[in-house]
């Protein structure tokens, strides 16, 4: 319907100018990668969130930037920055679902291997008297009424 109007800025109309493109019909059978790509972070747990879903990743890939393929023939193909590919799975139908392969896990630090962090630190108390922390500075109380004459100026 919009290609026989006579374009704005052209001042031709599109469908008149179509055969001066010179565009070639594509090849038959011709192959061509339809997939969908996303960039992600995994988690601290081994997971990628992707369309509502989790999927794990390799320990060694944990809080890296990954990109994440959605092919046609229903795979979720997982891509370092690089382009090696660290997970394959196939792609979870409905929401929050973890698709997950255990040998992922394989190398991820426990709870008991975690280093032990330092005990809590004292900090110095302020040099400021508190008493003088807790003084609030003088507030003006006005009546209602006021705030409802500002508004009759405004409407």
């Amino acid at each position: 319907m919009a290609n026989v109007r006579v374009h704005g800025t052209t001042r031709q109309v599109p469908f008149d100018r179509l055969p001066l493109e010179g565009l070639q019909p594509l090849p038959e059978g011709g192959s061509f990668d339809t997939s969908r790509i996303a960039y992600r972070q995994s988690s601290r747990d081994c997971l990628v969130s992707y369309a509502g879903n989790y999927y794990s990743v390799p320990a060694t890939y944990v809080g890296q930037q990954l990109m994440v393929k959605e092919t046609a023939e229903g795979s979720v193909l997982i891509f370092s920055l690089q382009g090696d590919e660290i997970a394959r799975h196939r792609l979870a139908t409905g929401r929050y679902q973890r698709v997950v392969l255990p040998e992922h896990y394989a190398g991820l630090r426990t709870a008991t291997q975690r280093p032990k962090r330092a005990g809590a630190v004292q900090i110095a108390p302020p040099s400021v008297p508190l008493a003088e922390w807790l003084v609030a500075p003088p507030v003006e109380v006005r009546p209602l009424s006021v705030y409802e004459d500002l508004l009759e100026g405004v409407r």
